[in-house]
């Protein structure tokens, strides 16, 4: 089967460097930025948008990763916060027989107990091991360390990451893995767990049997290509039990990254709904925009809404609302891709498109941005 898994690019979706391969870390020094200081350098960076925000509870939430991580220390650090606004920043000083780690947002102080893991303590956490020996005594730095980052948005996955390499993870494997991107630095990151039961519900309430949803489901390990509208239902249909599961993790993985203030990147509503679904919601077929099938009509691809039809924002209204009830609210940031890999437009105008997806959105969280 592993010859039939179809190929992705990130399009104009993301610039996105987290890609779990061999030679991960090479990458991750080569396209980082390193803005130095007279203290030291900036943390792992990418991209560029809106920051998230911080929260009133970033101290616990910073506590609880470094519980965590180095349970036998956390007593010896003490998590604070720097006057908010301006440039993501953090420092790193003795305080009161303590390790104190300042930032101005949540990840700026898990990204201070990253820095002073590997620059000032000879530890680290890493994909491949972690070194977490630690002295009784925890080093304190010579001197105050201060670091910046001149990016607003360090992101984290693309879609086809997410089912190559996580399709399986369990909460305990997502919980190390936000842990790990916050020491480091990303504060925006792709979700797609619990996307299932945002599609359920919402053609649900279009009218769409509940036998032909399921059908239009994937397994975990194709979403990335039913995310991106290349094919539907492959490897499903999933159990109720399943979708559940999924949803409870994709829950989980949201809550953590906004106690830790980090933004969850949500899929955004482009028009992607099952190719036949004008069979049962009539009112939607002079209006979709048939995308066919590929791999030897192996793969059916969703059919396309035209963004500049009459039903186009109701049927968005409809997916974002479940959108956010099964993610507990909006987020400014949402992904999505008009036509993705070979999609056909028809004569759609592509511009106008774009312009009422990116208005539905908007609409649905006002202010926020289509990566």
């Amino acid at each position: 089967m592993a010859g039939h898994i179809p190929t992705s690019h990130p399009g104009r979706s993301f610039y996105c460097f987290y890609l779990i391969t061999s030679n991960i870390m090479k990458l991750l020094s080569r396209s980082s930025a390193l803005a130095v200081t007279s203290c030291g350098a900036l943390f792992l960076t990418a991209c560029q948008s809106g920051a998230a925000p911080s929260t009133a509870k970033s101290s616990d939430a910073v506590t609880a990763l470094i519980r965590r991580t180095t349970p036998q220390a956390v007593g010896q650090f003490q998590v604070g916060q720097l006057p908010a606004g301006g440039i993501e920043r953090f420092e790193i000083r003795a305080a009161n027989g303590k390790i104190a780690l300042l930032g101005n947002t949540p990840v700026a102080q898990a990204s201070a107990y990253g820095w002073y893991l590997k620059h000032v303590a000879n530890a680290h956490l890493s994909w491949s091991g972690d070194q977490t020996k630690l002295p009784a005594r925890l080093p304190a730095p010579v001197a105050p360390i201060e670091v910046a980052s001149p990016y607003a948005t360090r992101h984290a996955f693309n879609y086809c990451a997410l089912s190559y390499t996580a399709p399986y993870w369990d909460w305990n494997r997502w919980q190390r893995e936000i842990d790990f991107m916050a020491v480091n630095g990303f504060n925006q990151v792709l979700v797609t767990a619990g996307m299932e039961k945002v599609w359920q519900l919402t053609l649900r309430e279009l009218g769409y049997p509940e036998a032909k949803i399921r059908e239009f489901i994937p397994s975990t390990t194709y979403a990335a290509w039913w995310n991106m509208g290349n094919l539907e239902g492959t490897g499903g249909p999933l159990s109720e039990k399943a979708i559940e599961n999924e949803t409870r993790l994709g829950v989980q993985i949201v809550n953590r990254l906004r106690e830790l203030g980090m933004t969850p990147l949500l899929n955004g509503f482009v028009g992607l709904l099952p190719h036949d679904i004008g069979e049962y919601v009539p009112e939607l077929k002079s209006e979709m925009i048939p995308q066919g099938n590929w791999g030897d009509g192996v793969y059916v691809r969703p059919a396309v809404l035209t963004p500049t039809g009459t039903q186009f924002n109701r049927v968005a209204a409809i997916y974002y609302k479940h959108l956010h009830q099964v993610y507990g609210g909006p987020t400014s940031v949402y992904g999505g891709d008009l036509f993705h890999e070979g999609g056909r437009q028809g004569d759609t105008d592509l511009a106008k498109a774009g312009q009422a997806v990116q208005s539905a959105m908007q609409v649905a969280s006002p202010g926020s941005t289509w990566a």
